[in-house]
């Protein structure tokens, strides 16, 4: 499963970057399981203008991206499929690129690339969910 959906999900970025000129992928408000009736789901795009090609395991420092977007020979771009195990601490820190961490299920399922964990998703939902705030003016001021 780890190896199809690596292969599938080269593909998919390699799609994106053919029609969009850029790495999508989407972000869930938390709390809301998937369910929420305001279509709590939003989509992200990093611009990648100019780009080589989309490869597996792709050596960077010494870990690999299971996925990633070269441009001139380096990583631009990177992913890890999470089937059976996370990425662990010391790699996922050791990454000075942009990269997201997905779900091997979601990409076999054709789903949204949700990341897998992501300290973004929390503020991002609370600012484009919440209604703009209305500030009253004191006629006194």
């Amino acid at each position: 499963m780890h190896q199809a959906a690596k292969l599938l999900l080269m593909e998919q970025v390699r799609t994106d970057l053919e029609e969009h000129n850029s790495v999508r992928w989407h972000l869930r408000c938390p709390g809301v399981n998937g369910k929420c009736r305001d279509h709590a789901v939003f989509e992200e795009r990093h611009p990648m203008p100019g780009w080589d090609s989309v490869a597996l395991e792709v050596p960077h420092g010494p870990y690999r991206f299971d996925v990633a977007v070269v441009r001139d020979g380096v990583t631009v771009f990177g992913f890890e499929v999470f089937f059976r195990h996370e990425a662990p601490e010391a790699k996922a820190q050791g990454f000075d690129v942009p990269w997201l961490e997905v779900l091997a299920d979601d990409i076999l399922a054709y789903r949204p690339r949700v990341p897998w964990k992501d300290p973004y998703a929390a503020k991002l939902c609370l600012d484009r969910l919440r209604p703009p705030r209305l500030v009253e003016i004191s006629r006194n001021a």
